[in-house]
């Protein structure tokens, strides 16, 4: 009886960030080795070409052996070993973490943001309860997404949804979660509405309000480059129908231009 043996033949499926299957990989080729030791842990950088059975286009893609065993399979782009862990690249947006003994220990999410990278255990806005690491995985502040601030900073949004405020990612209060929405405009200004239908305010950082939102701006701008705010309003007339008007305000919230154009 004649026997055949298949052997080095690999199969594995690649996933997308939302889970959708990409290609089948029927063959992974070694191309090269490199061993490096980092945090008294000696470890091998293997990468490998991938050919995918309904993709003429092959890869190459890195993984990690120990003691020529896979601690980290060959399907990512780019490993880093940092405080122990594994942390595997898939492209620029998300990220698995393995223990030097091979086991997956956590899947991330990834920002960047002024020149930094933060990790998430949950994709971008989608939870006002989502933890937020620095780039050594530890835990910085919880919130639902990040936004640049001025120089180097970085804030969050903290609160629950209606019910929002903005803090450093130190956990440096600016605005409570007090409002139904809330961003960072620019020099220091946020943007502010109290409830769904509210017009838009501008507070300070120190908490001062500017800008109220009795003034019913529809919208509000802010160019730091010419230190102004640009506003759109609509008034209702009186036979009911609706005129629109744009205006400008200084970097004191004071009113300086307003006139009327055409419906959009």
């Amino acid at each position: 009886m004649q026997k055949t043996i298949i052997v080095g033949i690999v199969i594995a499926v690649l996933f997308q960030l939302n889970g959708a299957h990409v290609f089948a990989q029927v063959n992974r080729n070694v191309i090269s080795e490199r061993t490096l030791t980092k945090e008294g842990i000696k470890y091998t950088i293997v990468k490998c070409r991938i050919n995918y059975t309904n993709n003429p286009v092959d890869g190459e893609l890195i993984g990690v052996k120990i003691n020529n065993n896979w601690v980290v399979p060959c399907n990512y782009d780019s490993v880093i070993l940092r405080n122990g862990y594994f942390y595997a690249y898939h492209g620029e947006y998300w990220a698995d973490m393995f223990t030097t003994d091979g086991r997956l220990s956590k899947k991330w999410y990834i920002t960047r943001m002024k020149n930094r990278q933060f990790f998430s255990d949950s994709q971008k806005d989608s939870g006002y309860d989502t933890k937020w690491y620095d780039e050594n995985g530890k835990y910085i502040c919880t919130g639902n997404s990040l936004m640049e601030g001025p120089g180097n900073e970085v804030f969050v949004k903290t609160g629950s949804y209606g019910r929002e405020g903005i803090s450093t990612i130190d956990g440096k209060v600016i605005l409570a979660p007090e409002f139904y929405t809330c961003w960072y405009l620019g020099d220091n200004f946020f943007v502010f509405r109290m409830t769904k239908n509210d017009y838009n305010g501008v507070v300070k950082r120190n908490g001062q309000v500017i800008i109220p939102p009795s003034r019913q701006y529809t919208s509000i701008q802010y160019s730091s480059t010419i230190k102004k705010f640009t506003f759109d309003k609509t008034i209702i007339n009186k036979i009911g129908g609706k005129e629109y008007y744009r205006g400008e305000c200084d970097a004191n919230g004071a009113q300086t231009a307003i006139y009327e154009v055409p419906a959009p």
